[in-house]
């Protein structure tokens, strides 16, 4: 059988009430002072902590892992009916990580460039072949004085 354990859901979640208004203006709302949850540990970060969750062991192990975040939004019901609002809506506003599939994409099926283009195969070093024949002799400079008495003598523009 084939057996696929299922992978912890790290997130980090925030639930904001409702305003009360209709759009453009914002229907839901969360104070400043609002933490966020983490999904795996159930710790609590504000808003300026955001980094500081991104540092934690699961969260960078996820994105070692080739996990990358996304955001998300779900608005749900709730039990309770807010006694401003009169509404028992509420939004659930999180990050959370998907794996990413991009690399593994090819377009139009086509081969990767890493595949398509040949590679480098290292090959030993071989001996340099003279370029001149072997009766060449060096110009010396009387030969370079002899060839200089073979231009011509130009009239001048």
């Amino acid at each position: 059988m084939y057996n696929k354990q299922k992978e912890a859901f790290v997130a980090l979640e925030v639930y904001l009430k409702p305003t009360g208004k209709t759009p453009p203006k914002f229907e839901y709302q969360a104070s400043s002072k609002t933490m966020f949850k983490d999904t795996l540990t159930g710790r609590k970060y504000s808003t300026y902590q955001f980094a500081n969750w991104l540092n934690e062991k699961h969260v960078v192990e996820k994105v070692k892992q080739g996990y990358v975040l996304k955001l998300g939004s779900v608005d749900l019901e709730s039990d309770r009916m807010d006694k401003y609002t009169h509404s028992n809506m509420q939004r659930k506003f999180i990050w959370y990580f998907v794996k990413d599939n991009y690399q593994a994409r090819n377009v139009d099926g086509m081969k990767p460039i890493g595949q398509a283009m040949p590679q480098y195969a290292s090959q030993q070093m071989t001996e340099a072949q003279p370029s001149a024949p072997e009766n060449a002799q060096p110009v010396t400079m009387e030969d370079h004085k002899s060839m200089r008495e073979l231009d011509d003598d130009l009239p001048p523009f």
